[in-house]
């Protein structure tokens, strides 16, 4: 990539970083003579389209926000089978090196940094995004010491396809939330716990939780508290634990709610305490320097140890001859000061007549990457700021002030982009009638989507069980809400009869009140009349009136040698015991699969299955996905 030109305007200078999905290398930029950094996406993710899509995920997010602390992006581009993003080049060092160079960092220090990537996460979360993966790593620290976020590549859009989407984004196993975790669902807190981090590794030197794997460290997560500022620390400002505490709490409703929240007290402390020695010893050093000089040159007939100065007539004389003798002199600094605003003045003037005034583009309508990039291409500034609007796309020019007019080049064009929609939380319709849950989503809004009718044991009929979005969801207003209702007052569920023989299965639904089973033999090599699958699935709830099929086998080989009748197998169906997960047991045998087990369990049960010992494999599958294969 060294020496290549993109684009005819970004030539590649040198690599500075390397990640998993990209590399990003120092460029310059030949129309407006700056340096620039380039995220190039490895060629080899060019047609993973998940990962694609993740990668431009993370220009449009950082596109979209427009703050100090948090790294501008300039353009993002498509070219010759290559994807990458032009960003703001920040010459420096990351959180990270510095923490490896002084250990521990000032509490005044690491207090005043964490006010300002506080500040930057307000930025994002107001626009509805979730970093997802704030760590050391990921922030710069310029030449002034600003810190910068970088990296919004896994960062989280709160849209109305995000909250219904439940699968978790998962960031760096130390730095990240307990919901992150257990693959709860994520808010702005999960950001918030990640800061609690970042500020708690700066003062104490170290990261609170780690240990041999990712996996221990992820429990340590969810289940630990870290150790003490104490245990680091001596001297501890007032509040700083307090607000570790609140940042890292487990439950969401002990941490912070909002990180302006969090901003707020960390800036209360910061304000309690004295900046580092160097920078203050310097700072008094130039006070000290300052006032002498004003003594020695105002009051030098002020005797040793005075208090009060009186000055003598004889003293007031001196002054007076002095200031006289001073006249000549300050018409001469006044006639050359006046020499030298004429001669600029003229320079300026010049200056500003040789300037070529260009004519100005209209680019309402346009993208914010696409409107600046036009701009600047004919030599003009830009500065943005950001409304919220329904009826502009997010991330697109509204207005701009001046327009269909000519300015000279270097001139600063105003940019007001659109922020979106709004987006409302969703009220809450799970346990009301569906007339009084259709009434509220519809005063709030929001409109009625798929209706389904499901059977819920021990619910009353035409209660809401169930809805997506769920309550307090984010989402525009006008969005469609599908509801679960419950179609059914006497419910009852299908115990669990797969393995069970069919005289015992059929004694367990007549004594729940079903009555209408029907059963289906099928060749297999299980004992003669054992269930060996259920339809509707075991643990659905429905009517006594409801038909259900029992399949069991027949024909089975009454051989028990060891030899040729088979052997058990055993698996332990994941997660926790609260969950409920569609579990498959699949032998192949002779080249043919068979399905052994097909029901929902309970997470943590111990399953054992008899199998022909002419099988090949049996695969156990959970929720359809493969978890464990075993080769007899």
């Amino acid at each position: 990539m060294v020496g290549k030109i993109l684009q005819e305007r970004y030539e590649i200078i040198k690599a500075i970083g390397l990640g998993g999905m990209a590399e990003v290398y120092l460029a310059k930029d030949l129309l407006l003579d700056r340096f620039v950094a380039v995220k190039v996406l490895r060629t080899q993710y060019i047609d993973n389209e998940i990962l694609l899509e993740q990668f431009k995920s993370e220009a449009r997010s950082a596109a979209r926000l427009i703050h100090p602390s948090i790294v501008n992006v300039f353009d993002v581009c498509e070219e010759d089978n290559l994807n990458y993003i032009v960003m703001e080049y920040v010459e420096g060092l990351t959180l990270k090196s510095l923490e490896e160079r002084n250990d521990k960092i000032a509490p005044y220090v690491a207090l005043d940094i964490a006010s300002q990537l506080a500040s930057a996460l307000s930025q994002a979360h107001k626009r509805n995004i979730i970093h997802c993966d704030i760590k050391p790593q990921n922030i710069l620290l310029d030449e002034n010491f600003v810190p910068k976020i970088v990296d919004f590549g896994i960062s989280k859009i709160v849209s109305r396809e995000t909250m219904a989407f439940t699968s978790s984004v998962v960031g760096s196993v130390h730095y990240i939330s307990p919901e992150q975790a257990e693959g709860r669902p994520l808010t702005s807190q999960s950001d918030i716990y990640s800061l609690g981090i970042v500020l708690y590794e700066m003062l104490t030197g170290t990261v609170p939780f780690d240990g041999t794997n990712v996996v221990a460290v992820a429990k340590m997560q969810v289940e630990r508290k870290p150790a003490p500022l104490s245990d680091y620390l001596e001297n501890i400002p007032e509040g700083l634990q307090e607000i570790i505490d609140k940042a890292m709490a487990k439950d969401l409703q002990e941490r912070y709610q909002h990180v302006d929240d969090m901003r707020r007290d960390i800036l209360n402390v910061k304000m309690k305490l004295a900046a580092p020695v160097a920078i203050e010893n310097l700072y008094l050093a130039n006070v000290k320097e300052e006032l002498s000089n004003t003594i020695i040159n105002k009051h030098d007939d002020i005797e040793d140890g005075a208090t009060i100065v009186v000055k003598s007539p004889k003293s007031v004389t001196r002054e007076i001859k002095e200031n006289n003798n001073r006249k000549p002199l300050m018409k001469l600094a006044i006639k050359f000061l006046l020499m030298l605003i004429l001669v600029f003045g003229i320079i300026g003037a010049w200056f500003w007549k040789s300037t070529p005034s260009v004519s100005v583009p209209d680019v309402t309508g346009l993208t914010v990457v696409d409107a600046q990039k036009k701009l600047e291409a004919d030599g003009f500034k830009v500065e943005l700021t950001e409304t919220v609007d329904d009826k502009v796309g997010a991330g697109r020019v509204i207005s701009q002030n001046p327009k269909n007019t000519d300015r000279k080049q270097g001139a600063t064009i105003k940019l007001v982009i659109s922020a979106g929609i709004v987006l409302a939380d969703i009220p809450k319709v799970e346990g009301l009638t569906l007339e009084d849950a259709t009434k509220l989503l519809v005063d709030k809004g929001y409109e009625i989507g798929n209706v389904i009718k499901v059977k819920v044991e021990k619910t009353a009929k035409n209660i809401v069980v169930k809805q997506l979005p769920t309550a307090d969801s984010k989402a525009p207003i006008g969005t469609k809400v599908d509801i679960e209702v419950n179609d059914s007052e006497n419910a009852i569920k299908i115990p669990v009869l797969i393995g069970n023989s069919i005289n015992d299965a059929m004694a367990k639904l007549k004594e729940l009140g079903f009555n209408d089973v029907a059963v289906v033999k099928v060749k297999d090599n299980r004992p003669n009349d054992t269930v060996i699958s259920v339809q509707p699935t075991e643990g659905l709830a429905l009517d006594k009136g409801d038909k259900i099929v029992l399949t069991i086998s027949e024909n089975f080989n009454t051989n028990t040698g060891t030899s040729t009748s088979g052997q058990y197998v055993e698996f332990i169906v994941p997660g926790k015991n609260d969950s409920n997960n569609h579990v498959k047991i699949v032998v192949t045998s002779n080249g043919k699969r068979n399905v052994i087990l097909d029901s929902n369990q309970k997470g943590g049960v111990r399953l054992r299955r008899r199998v022909d010992a002419n099988s090949s494999k049996v695969e156990f599958i959970v929720n359809d996905n493969v978890v464990e294969v075993k080769q007899l």
